[in-house]
């Protein structure tokens, strides 16, 4: 019975519903015509506005917070913003927990933007001197903070850039000069080792003349050392000379040798006087 009775009531609405003129039908519909937006007021050109409906639009979003003043000891005051709690306590899993004042054990504040910079410093209140707050910031002053902040970072980021330029301009520099110290080197090693042939070349050439063979010979050191050994006759001044520059001697009589043979001459020493 209930079913049956829910129908013909839905049936009947129906009925009322189809039998109303058009125009009462739409009557809770909004005329388009008559419907018309709110009108907004515009402002005057050049004029500036900080309402909130603003901020979103800004690049620089206003510094949020209560201005702190802190006197960590006389004559050094530190001025600051206080973001989240006046009262915190650094938490031994990380973070900071706040509590109710600064009678707890370990209290302290997290002041933001000392000294205009970024970040915060967490002062306990057992190292503060005197502490005044000073209201929350205005927009006006919290974009003038966020603004000076963000030229800071920036100044700081290219005086960054600059000593990273810098510093790699200098180690291109040392790595050029030890490029152009090590080519310098090689290139006086290259000459000493000409002029060292050339002086070695000229030492053996004084030493063929000093002591011409075949009148010295190898054999003539075996000589003398034999004579040392078994007879006790010591060198005197020349063989003594012969016997130190022997090594170097040896080397021009070779190209000496090797010459005469090329020229078909003997080269056995000559007879003893």
């Amino acid at each position: 019975m209930k079913r049956h009775g829910s129908i013909a009531a839905l049936v009947l609405f129906l009925v009322l519903v189809s039998g109303l003129p058009a125009g009462a039908q739409d009557a809770t519909k909004p005329d388009p015509k008559t419907t018309r937006k709110p009108a907004t007021a515009r402002q005057p050109r050049g004029a500036t506005s900080l309402d909130a409906a603003d901020v979103p639009e800004l690049k620089i979003a206003p510094v949020v917070g209560e201005k702190v003043e802190i006197q960590v000891r006389p004559g050094v005051v530190m001025k600051g913003v206080v973001k989240d709690h006046r009262y915190e306590v650094l938490s031994p899993f990380g973070g900071y927990v706040p509590v109710e004042s600064d009678e707890v054990p370990f209290a302290g504040i997290r002041v933001y933007h000392a000294m205009g910079l970024d970040g915060f410093i967490f002062l306990r209140y057992d190292s503060i001197h005197k502490i005044t707050f000073h209201g929350k910031l205005s927009q006006e002053e919290g974009l003038a903070l966020a603004r000076r902040i963000h030229e800071e970072m920036k100044r700081a980021a290219e005086e960054k850039e600059r000593a990273i330029a810098d510093m790699a301009a200098r180690r291109q520099r040392l790595a050029d000069e030890k490029a152009a110290r090590a080519v310098e080197a090689d290139q006086a090693a290259a000459e000493e080792e000409v002029l060292g042939e050339s002086r070695r070349a000229e030492d053996i050439k004084k030493l063929l003349e000093r002591f011409p063979p075949p009148e010295w010979r190898p054999a003539r050191l075996a000589e003398l050392k034999k004579r040392r050994l078994i007879l006790d006759i010591l060198p005197n001044d020349e063989e003594t000379a012969f016997i130190d520059n022997y090594e170097l001697w040896f080397e021009g009589y070779e190209i000496w040798r090797k010459a005469q043979e090329e020229l078909g001459k003997s080269v056995a020493p000559p007879e003893k006087k």
